[in-house]
């Protein structure tokens, strides 16, 4: 088969005119099409063949061709009865409408937007290069977000595969872009909308962003690329933040120009996701060297993938200078606090989480029960590793993870095994380390880590219910932690509160209510009909502050950077923060 060539023009309303040119097919009698039904660093099925129709087919010489589906996501064409194909012109409308795909699909508005390919149709067997030209329009700019192949027509573009075209997207329409060298690369800074505060603030949020992406040079010694490109969007209906190896797109709200923690928020995720360039996209785990485009592919390693990159995505804003220290601690508590409340942490492992990621990397009613967040899990671990590495051996996470990416950048995949045999060779010491944490349940010692670093924790008791509502001030329950009194007393995900001891229900007085730990009744609508339930909270162990013993160590200097040398004996952060770009769910 000749390199596909796909035609690609994009109209006003969104939507894509396609078609696909394939030639010498060796004479065969059908061609299987497919759409992929995942997408790399989302890790859910999905149905983007939904956004495909109007499909039609034709032969080389103009006759009309059979085309038939087989399952959600392939499509085969059909030579004329006794006869053979050898050119197939293919042709459908695609769209790109739905912002809740947007990170994934693709999103595609009048005033422009991002194209990607990912609803598009493939040869299933085809693992070569792709050609592809764009029509955007009059008036439109096209923007290539990653790494293309010269050819001698300068209106094609051409990917060395399609997967690297999933992993390039496309910018439609008249971006801001702000261009800055940072260690001798290009990056691109590409706002898709201007939002309140624009003018005034952008040229310091790309201060920043230059900033993160020195902390990242630093720890690697080196850019994996030589240029880079950020696609930002303001568009609230946008909630993005995925990772490409040369790229990434990140949506940052409307505000992040004039709320400081909205900012604040908008550095975390791209630090997260320029970290990905890193590890992810050139320390590819064994499953993801060649992933399957519909059938999913699966890693034990997503702990180290995800969890790793998690951990930076707070370190490097405390080594840019862009993030308090203390507030990195107070996150490494709040995420250990939520992390261990699970029920699932008394029996699920983070080897299982990663490798179950289609099933739970999303939040259902349960989920508190049946899983662990492989991300904040990971993330945990990473601490600790990082903390014992430099208080027993004088060395640091920093250290060893970089020379691991050296050891794997762009090699054979690694997977939970590799890291463990890597770790145990330069520290014999930790033997069975890295399988303790992530192949048994219940195995973290975050607070252990911190008193190792030279910090007391201070508790208080609190009372709880163990339940879990719906977020923006819903009174809808959303999780029943099992084995808590909500659970004993028979509230369900769904339920919604409706009065507590015969008053209408309102999130103080449940605050009330509960703090008080005397029993009372809770009314809840669920679905057509109203339940009473007795509920008396149970008090636990409440993380109140982190308060330093002695002077501040070595190590703990040395982890917290400059802004804490100040710092005296006896001083006492409070557990105020809890920075998790996923949500964060308050536990009643």
């Amino acid at each position: 088969m000749e390199t596909p060539l796909y035609r690609v023009r994009v109209d006003r309303q969104g939507a894509v005119q396609l078609s696909l040119d394939l030639h010498d097919l060796n004479e065969v009698s059908e061609l299987l099409l497919e759409v992929p039904t995942w997408v790399a660093g989302a890790y859910a099925f999905l149905r983007y063949g939904r956004d495909l129709y109007a499909l039609a087919a034709m032969g080389g010489d103009g006759t009309p061709l059979v085309i038939e589906r087989e399952g959600l996501s392939r499509f085969r064409i059909l030579a004329p009865a006794g006869g053979t194909l050898s050119t197939v012109f293919f042709s459908a409308t695609v769209q790109a409408r739905d912002a809740s795909w947007g990170e994934l699909a693709g999103i595609l508005r009048d005033d422009g937007g991002i194209l990607l390919p990912t609803a598009f149709p493939v040869p299933a067997e085809w693992r070569g290069p792709v050609d592809v030209v764009v029509d955007v329009g009059d008036g439109r700019q096209l923007l290539v977000a990653g790494v293309e192949e010269k050819t001698r027509d300068p209106r094609v573009h051409r990917f060395a595969s399609f997967e690297a075209w999933l992993d390039t997207p496309m910018v439609v329409g008249e971006p801001t872009v702000i261009v800055r060298q940072v260690r001798g690369c290009r990056f691109e800074h590409v706002f898709c909308q201007q939002a309140i505060g624009f003018e005034a603030e952008v040229e310091g949020f790309v201060d920043e962003l230059v900033r993160i992406a020195e902390a990242c040079h630093d720890l690697f010694g080196s850019f994996p690329f030589e240029r880079y490109t950020w696609i930002i969007s303001f568009d609230p209906r946008d909630h993005w933040g995925l990772e490409h190896a040369h790229g990434t797109m990140i949506a940052i709200g409307e505000d992040a120009f004039i709320d400081e923690e909205a900012r604040f928020c908008a550095l975390r995720v791209a630090a997260h996701e320029l970290f990905h360039a890193w590890n992810v996209w050139r320390l590819r785990p064994d499953a993801y060297r060649e992933p399957s485009r519909t059938e999913g592919s699966y890693t034990d390693a997503l702990w180290l993938c995800e969890g790793v990159t998690r951990y930076y995505e707070f370190f490097l804003l405390v080594r840019a200078g862009l993030m308090e220290p203390s507030r990195f601690l107070e996150n490494m508590v709040s995420f250990s606090v939520h992390h261990t409340v699970r029920p699932a942490y008394r029996h699920t492992t983070l080897v299982d989480s990663s490798l179950a990621t289609f099933l739970n990397h999303t939040r259902w009613a349960g989920a508190w029960n049946a899983t662990l967040d492989y991300y904040d899990g990971g993330m945990l671990v990473a601490f600790e590793l990082d903390a014992l590495l430099r208080t027993r051996f004088r060395s640091s996470l920093d250290a060893l993870f970089s020379e691991f990416y050296h050891a794997y950048e762009n090699k054979p995949g690694f997977d939970t095994a590799a890291f463990a045999a890597f770790l145990e060779a330069r520290f014999p010491a930790l033997e069975g380390w890295v399988a303790r944490k992530v192949r048994r349940p219940a195995t973290l010692e975050t607070l252990v880590a911190l008193q190792s670093l030279g910090f007391e924790v201070e508790r208080k008791p609190r009372a709880r219910l163990g339940f879990l509502l719906e977020p923006k001030g819903s009174l809808v329950v959303a999780q029943v932690l099992e084995g808590s009194p909500a659970y004993e007393a028979g509230l369900a995900p769904g339920d919604e509160l409706t009065a507590i001891d015969g008053y209408r229900a309102s999130l103080k007085a449940l605050a009330w209510a509960r703090q008080r730990a005397q029993p009372f009744r809770a009314s809840v609508r669920r679905g057509h009909r109203f339940h009473g339930l007795d509920l008396r909270a149970r008090y636990v162990d409440e993380l109140l502050a982190l308060r330093m013993v002695g002077p501040l160590s070595e190590a703990a200097r040395d982890l917290l950077g400059p802004k804490s040398e100040s710092w005296a004996d006896g001083r006492t952060i409070s557990i105020a923060h809890y920075d998790n770009f996923h949500g964060t769910e308050p536990i009643h």
